[in-house]
């Protein structure tokens, strides 16, 4: 009776399923951040003087920014119930087109409430995006390693802030309108394609911590 032979043993080293769809999601999470966070600054610098020109003012341009804080703040304590329910994928995606839909009807849009209805839209995908890019940067390395991923996702949110600002004021001071949505709307297409680097699926629910129990006192005799 002969037994078979072994397989041949690979070449090199590979990297495991699990590192290599780590590797993935944490590309996805800075791609992720650097197009949300240029959407942001290229819009939070053009939109209120676009809100000027359309003749809301300075107040109407001012309420703007207002709307689109007030809803990000909103959105930020229901977002881990959201990651738990739609997992890290969806909710980049979902992230995404809340940032990236309201800029395509804003080249035809002038009337204040309509503006402020978008940028309060924009403002539920910016709060999102604000918390799941440290939460899932933060998730994707270990505790020992976690400090330079947060220094180095805060580096890339640094970079899309120096670039989109400044060009924002650049387009906005030209009357290039148009071309800034197109570049917002293109930033959050980055969020969305950043979101295909995480794996689909629920994510985790944090565990519960169990209560102590309370040992039952002992019954107390009368005199």
């Amino acid at each position: 009776m002969t037994v078979p032979a072994k397989p041949p043993a690979p070449a090199g080293p590979r990297p495991s399923p699990s590192t290599g769809r780590r590797r993935a999601a944490v590309v996805g999470a800075f791609v992720a951040a650097f197009g949300g966070f240029a959407h942001f600054n290229v819009l939070l610098s053009a939109m209120p003087a676009y809100a000027v020109r359309s003749g809301a003012g300075p107040a109407g341009a001012g309420s703007l920014t207002g709307a689109l804080m007030a809803a990000a703040l909103a959105v930020q304590p229901f977002t881990p119930r959201l990651f738990a329910r739609l997992g890290r994928r969806r909710s980049l995606m979902l992230c995404g087109a809340l940032l990236g839909l309201p800029c395509l009807p804003l080249p035809a849009v002038s009337g204040l409430p309509a503006l402020i209805g978008l940028s309060a839209v924009r403002g539920l995908g910016f709060g999102i995006l604000v918390v799941a890019g440290v939460t899932f940067t933060a998730d994707l390395f270990p505790p020992s390693a976690r400090g330079r991923a947060l220094g180095l996702y805060g580096a890339v949110v640094g970079v899309a802030g120096i670039l989109g600002a400044p060009l924002g004021v650049a387009l906005a001071r030209q009357d290039s309108y148009p071309l800034a949505f197109g570049l917002a709307a293109g930033g959050a297409a980055l969020v969305v394609a950043g979101a295909a680097g995480f794996p689909g699926g629920p994510a985790a629910a944090p565990p519960r911590r169990s209560r102590p129990r309370r040992r039952p006192r002992p019954a107390r005799c009368a005199p």
